[in-house]
This record gives C-alpha cells, sequence and structure tokens, in this order.
C-alpha cells in the first residue's frame, strides 16, 4: 500500500492506471483492487495514513458516480455522467463526419445536462 502511495503522489493521481500501479509493483490487478475497489479508495486510505484530513486538509473529488463512492469513508464527491446523453451526442457528431443522417432529437443535451457533480463528504 505504501509504495502504490509513493507512486500516486510522485507522479499526480490521474497520470498513473491500476494496470500501471499492478504492474510497477509486480502485483496483480486482483491484488490491488483487494486493497481498495477504487484508485479514489486508494488515496483516501492513504492519506488516513498520512493523517491528512479530509476534506480539511485535502478536497476530494471521484470520477463516474460508482455506487462505492457513497459506502467510502468520509463518502466521496464524484462526477456523474449521463452516459444516454453523452453517447447520444457522440453517436450525432459521428453520422454528421461521415455525412450520414443524424435523427432528429428532442434536444441536445449541454454539458451540463451530461455532468453533474454529487456531492457528498470530501469536498
Amino acid at each position: 500500500m505504501r509504495q502504490a502511495e509513493a507512486i500516486i503522489l510522485a507522479e499526480g493521481f490521474t497520470a498513473v492506471t491500476v494496470d500501471e500501479l499492478a504492474q510497477r509493483l509486480e502485483c496483480s490487478k486482483a491484488t490491488l483492487y483487494s486493497l481498495a475497489r477504487t484508485k479514489e479508495q486508494l488515496v483516501l486510505a492513504s492519506c488516513r495514513t498520512q493523517s491528512i484530513a479530509i476534506p480539511d486538509d485535502l478536497a476530494l473529488i471521484g470520477v463516474d458516480d460508482l455506487p462505492v463512492s457513497s459506502l467510502a469513508v468520509p463518502a466521496l464527491t464524484t462526477i456523474g455522467m449521463d452516459l444516454t446523453a453523452a453517447a447520444g451526442n457522440l453517436t450525432a457528431g459521428i453520422l454528421a463526419t461521415v455525412g450520414a443522417p443524424v435523427p432528429a432529437a428532442p434536444s441536445r443535451p449541454d454539458v451540463g445536462d451530461i455532468l453533474v457533480l454529487v456531492q457528498r463528504e470530501t469536498t
């Protein structure tokens, strides 16, 4: 766990994937996931071992609003995403790019309709 913490702290949370962590630590992803289900949980555990208070010393926001986020201690604030709306935007963009007819939609959602902040205890 300490080695994973050191890598994440040295290189940055978004710069390191779980695959890279497992490779560099010479363990399987299953082993890492037995310690924490997400990278966010690894960071929360790291903060606890280093006496960093969340959110007093560090505000933390996760991504993709996984159900486990609400079970973390403290409960993890996350960014939720409406994947149906995002997929609709992506599909319309691809169809338009290749010159295919784009089905009429009631209204094309804005980014604010696709992404939402799910406020919990870490911010």
